[in-house]
């Protein structure tokens, strides 16, 4: 049985309930910053795999091909999250009167 911060017990309908009011009030920075999170971790593991793939290219080049193509995309939707941030934040200040 879920319980909410204060330690009270919750259905697991008030807990989805509680839940969605939360999600709901992420701001699109908070998302943001989020996603250049979850995408450091995402070119990490990209990265190693390509890394070890290397290791055994003359097997695995199918492989680095694909882990190539992958960190590439990742490092452009990276750039695209911080420019991203960059105008949220620009935003949040009150720029762009």
């Amino acid at each position: 049985m879920p319980s909410d911060k204060y330690g009270n017990k919750l259905s697991w309908s008030e807990y989805f309930s509680k839940w969605k009011q939360g999600i709901a009030n992420v701001t699109p920075l908070q998302q943001t910053n989020i996603t250049i999170r979850g995408t450091w971790i995402i070119l990490a593991g990209v990265t190693g795999g390509l890394i070890i793939s290397l290791t055994s290219i003359k097997t695995l080049w199918w492989l680095v091909l694909i882990l190539s193509g992958a960190l590439v995309n990742t490092i452009v939707q990276q750039l695209g999250q911080y420019q991203k941030k960059n105008i949220l934040d620009t935003i949040e200040k009150g720029g762009y009167e």
